[in-house]
């Protein structure tokens, strides 16, 4: 667990998390993913990653690479492909400039022989802090007219591989959200669904005028690119099935959430304004 902040000099922010993107696996939708990318790019919105950007190997794959004891020659192809997958990857994200908030780490990465891991070279070049396995990243909205509003986002790369929207969000609410009092958005990923649900909760505030102040929570399932089901696809030169296919999974949800946050401030107490969309 990481805790960082950043000052934002503004009272509204757009936010789009990234996950699940998996560059160089079958059926990686990369084309739409940039038409989704360079949108957020229109809109000013800022970025956060919650893992698994490019496909080179999973826990199980990197274990057998280290085991397999390949010649220098076959080591060389396998690092020379993460190479170029990973630089793919690194020039798209870089288009964002400065409004890359943190990077996460997945279970999808290369590790190289020297110890460099895709995921950390990644966030290095993007000039944004990698956070690990989870963070609470705090997000200072300001304006010189106005002391600074705290927005705070969980983010995690998660483990467990839901099959609808509700339950992930349904455990976000009931596993994680109640241990994070302070927390306003949640953000896990892997279930490759794109979900968002808003909560309104209720805070007294007491002294000279008393108010009941409204605090916003938004659950948020982060969405993937990858098609589950490919025309045509194929393994070893034979037609053949993606991961999903031949597991008979449920197609894949495609697509990614965008997260509006406003500053409000009233004449006895301020709060954020928070809304979630699916893409």
């Amino acid at each position: 667990m990481e805790l960082v902040e950043r000052v934002i000099p503004q009272e509204s922010i757009i936010l789009r998390p990234v996950s699940d993107l998996q560059v160089g696996a079958p059926g990686c939708d990369l084309e739409r993913f940039k038409r989704w990318f360079d949108e957020g790019l229109q809109l000013g919105a800022y970025f956060y990653g919650v893992g698994d950007y490019v496909d080179d190997a999973s826990p199980s794959g990197r274990k057998k690479i280290r085991n397999a004891d390949f010649y220098d020659s076959t080591v060389n192809d396998l690092e020379e492909s993460a190479m170029r997958r990973y630089e793919e990857v690194r020039d798209l994200f870089k288009q964002a400039g400065d409004h890359w908030l943190f990077l996460l780490g997945g279970h999808h990465y290369y590790q190289f022989e020297d110890g460099r891991m895709t995921d950390i070279m990644l966030a290095e070049a993007l000039g944004c802090p990698f956070l690990g396995t989870s963070t609470v990243f705090q997000l200072n909205l300001q304006r010189q007219a106005h002391s600074a509003q705290h927005c705070q986002v969980f983010a995690h790369h998660g483990e467990r591989a839901f099959k609808r929207p509700d339950l992930g969000l349904a455990y976000i609410e009931r596993d994680i959200a109640p241990a994070w009092p302070t927390v306003d958005i949640f953000t896990i990923a892997h279930s490759h669904l794109a979900a968002t649900q808003k909560v309104e909760l209720m805070v007294p505030k007491y002294g000279k005028h008393p108010a009941i102040k409204g605090k916003q929570r938004l659950y948020s399932l982060s969405g993937a690119w990858m098609k589950g089901y490919v025309v045509g696809n194929q393994r070893g030169g034979r037609p053949s099935g993606t991961y999903v296919e031949q597991q008979l999974l449920r197609p894949n949800s495609i697509g990614g959430v965008t997260i509006r946050v406003e500053s409000v401030h009233t004449g006895n107490f301020d709060y954020l304004e928070i809304s979630g969309t699916t893409d």
